[in-house]
C-alpha cells in the first residue's frame, strides 16, 4: 500500500541527480518549517491579544470596589443617622462627596478603557442611582435608603462581573489564573458586602437598641451569606495559590 502512494514520488526522484534531490528536499523541510512558524506565530498573536483585552478589564476592578466600599460606608452611616445618631448624620455630606470622588474616578477609567471592552455605556445607570439616592436621601424612610444603597451597591458589582467577562478575565484558561480572578471579581467584593450589610443594619439597631423579626431575619440571613461566600474564597484563593508558588510569594 506504502509503495502504491509514494511510487510517483520516488519515480521523480529516481530521475533527479543527487544535488537536486538534496535541494527538493531542503526546499520540502523548509516549507515545512514555514508552515510551522506561521501555525505557531498565529497561536502567539492570539494569545497575546487576549492578554492585551484582559489587561484593559484590569484597571476598571480597582476603581469599582473603592466605589462600592464608598457607598457601603454611606449606606451604614445613614442607617446610624437613622437611628437618631447625630455624628453620623453630619458624616454624610462627607461620605456623600467621597461617593462622588469615587464615581468619578471610575468614569474617567470608563471612558478611557469601556468603549475597547463593549462597556462604555454601562456606568450610566449607576450614576442615575447614586444620584437618585443621593438627591432624595432625606426623603426615603431607613428602610427604603438602606434598600436602594444595596441596590446601588449590586449594580456596582455588575459592572465589574461585566468588564471582567468582556475582557475575558472570567474565561482565562490558566488555572492560578482563574481562581486570583474568581477571587478579585466575584468572592471578595461578595464577603465585603455581606459584611457591610451586616455592620449597616447592625449598627442602627445597636443604636436603636430595638430589633424587629425581620432584622433578625436580615441579620441571620448575611450571616450566612458571609459564612458562604468566606468558605467559597477561601477555596479559590487556596487553588490559586497552591497552583502557582510564583503567585504565592508576590502576594506573601
Amino acid at each position: 500500500m506504502l509503495l502504491v502512494m509514494f511510487s510517483p514520488a520516488m519515480a521523480i526522484m529516481s530521475r533527479l541527480r543527487f544535488a537536486l534531490k538534496i535541494g527538493l528536499v531542503g526546499a520540502l523541510f523548509l516549507a515545512l518549517i514555514a508552515g510551522l512558524s506561521i501555525f505557531i506565530n498565529g497561536k502567539l498573536s492570539a494569545e497575546i491579544q487576549t492578554a492585551e483585552t484582559e489587561r484593559l478589564g484590569v484597571p476598571l476592578m480597582a476603581p469599582a470596589l473603592r466605589l462600592a466600599l464608598a457607598v457601603q460606608t454611606h449606606r451604614g452611616r445613614s442607617a446610624l443617622a437613622s437611628s437618631g445618631d447625630q455624628a453620623a448624620k453630619e458624616k454624610l455630606p462627607e461620605l456623600a462627596s467621597s461617593v462622588d470622588e469615587k464615581l468619578n474616578g471610575l468614569s474617567l477609567a470608563n471612558k478611557q478603557l469601556g468603549a475597547s471592552i463593549g462597556i462604555s455605556d454601562a456606568l450610566e445607570p449607576i450614576m442615575k442611582q447614586w444620584l437618585d439616592v443621593r438627591s432624595n436621601n432625606s426623603r426615603y424612610t431607613a428602610d427604603e435608603r438602606f434598600k436602594k444603597q444595596s441596590m446601588l451597591v449590586k449594580a456596582i458589582l455588575d459592572y465589574m462581573t461585566l468588564a471582567a467577562d468582556k475582557a475575558g478575565l472570567t474565561l482565562d484558561t490558566d488555572f492560578a489564573t482563574f481562581y486570583l480572578t474568581d477571587s478579585a471579581v466575584f468572592r471578595i467584593p461578595a464577603v465585603i458586602e455581606n459584611m457591610a450589610r451586616l455592620r449597616g443594619e447592625g449598627s442602627g439597631i445597636l443604636k436603636r437598641q430595638v430589633i424587629t423579626p425581620d432584622e433578625k431575619i436580615d441579620l441571620v440571613a448575611f450571616q450566612r451569606f458571609f459564612e458562604r461566600d468566606f468558605e467559597l474564597l477561601g477555596a479559590s484563593f487556596g487553588k490559586a495559590l497552591g497552583t502557582n508558588s510564583t503567585l504565592m510569594a508576590a502576594l506573601d
